[in-house]
């Protein structure tokens, strides 16, 4: 009977691994906002422009998505994420071989519950944007004051 070789092992590793070792780790989400167009789109607080947008997040985390624009209410989803089928065949896998197990330790066993969203902001009605109104003033007062009172000499 013939040695294994280096590369035998490598090859029977590699064939013997997780699938979902071999899968990316991130996802795309494309976000789009019919009314009104060009709201600006928040991905994990992060800004990622104006509507439609598509970014690349981590597809085994949730991902909080938040779109606004002034004279409308933001909207927030929170995105969720479930075992793909890669990852149960990783699972079924390991009970055959030791090595699938590897795939469920990485990212690619799990995919997003949602790629595509589509958002629609309700508008503001007139009494919100007036209060809304009142009481921005009075905190760009407020902010003056601090920085006033903060750049004085001591």
């Amino acid at each position: 009977m013939k040695p294994l070789t280096t590369f035998n092992v490598i090859l029977l590793l590699v064939l013997v691994t997780g699938c979902s070792a071999f899968r990316s780790s991130q996802q795309t989400l494309t976000v789009q906002v019919t009314d009104p167009p060009h709201a600006k789109i928040w991905v994990n607080r992060v800004c990622a422009g104006e509507a439609p947008v598509q970014v690349s997040v981590l597809r085994n985390r949730y991902v909080d998505v938040t779109a606004e624009k002034d004279g409308f209410h933001a909207e927030t989803r929170t995105i969720r994420y479930h075992l793909n089928a890669t990852g149960y065949l990783d699972i079924a896998g390991a009970w055959l071989f030791i090595i699938p197990v590897i795939g469920i330790m990485t990212p690619g066993h799990d995919s997003l519950d949602e790629t595509t969203i589509t958002m629609r902001l309700s508008p503001e009605t007139e009494a919100e944007a007036a209060a809304k109104a009142a009481v921005q003033p009075a905190a760009d007062n407020n902010t003056e004051q601090e920085k006033a009172t903060n750049s004085a000499p001591f």
